[in-house]
């Protein structure tokens, strides 16, 4: 099935000749030729393996700076893209480039990590993106530990109430305020259950 998907497109008619393989990947994806494409990306992942520090850098760059302006990168990050480039490189560049949001940032977007968009917030608070990436996170997190209440408490006390100050912190800091009462009342609710059940169990450990 043909996919219809703007950054495909963009990606199947790069022209650059190290990302040569790449782009066939996507043009074939494009198409619909799914099993073919995977062959191509495969012999592109083999190709980068030989490539040094600059040149993973430059192609991650490239690649989640479309993201900025389309929303459809997931399609082309398959999971062994992702496993053997993708996540080694944003590691590395965390580590070599620590004071770089970006890597933070499209590692905790893309790979759902709540520690590295904390990170990116951390070093970019007033950019909106990782604001509302970082909401959604935490929400999505406060969501697994609250699920079963007010039954079951599957969370960490202060862990959970940590997060949901911080969640308050950024809220204070949007003036979309359509946006702002809609986050608040939910994280609110969220932190009153917690706080109700911990009352009810005299506990601030973890409950399991």
């Amino acid at each position: 099935m043909r996919t219809d998907s703007n950054i495909i497109k963009t990606l199947a008619k790069l022209t650059n000749s190290n990302y040569g393989l790449f782009s066939e990947y996507c043009d074939l994806l494009n198409k619909g030729l799914r099993k073919e494409a995977l062959k191509h990306l495969n012999s592109f992942i083999e190709l980068t393996n030989n490539w040094d520090y600059k040149g993973r850098t430059t192609f991650c760059n490239f690649l989640f700076s479309l993201s900025q302006t389309d929303n459809d990168l997931d399609i082309v990050l398959s999971r062994n893209l992702n496993e053997k480039l993708i996540k080694p490189t944003l590691i590395e560049m965390t580590l070599s480039e620590p004071n770089n949001y970006l890597p933070f940032k499209w590692y905790g977007e893309y790979f759902n990590n709540t520690l590295f968009l904390k990170k990116a917030y951390n070093l970019k608070p007033e950019d909106k993106s990782i604001r509302i990436l970082l909401l959604n996170r935490l929400e999505n997190d406060l969501s697994l530990s609250t699920h079963h209440l007010p039954d079951t408490y599957l969370g960490d006390y202060l862990e959970d109430i940590s997060n949901i100050n911080l969640a308050f912190s950024i809220l204070s800091s949007i003036e979309d305020k359509s946006l702002v009462e809609g986050n608040l009342k939910r994280f609110t609710t969220i932190k009153n259950e917690i706080e109700d059940y911990n009352r009810t169990n005299k506990n601030t450990n973890t409950y399991r």
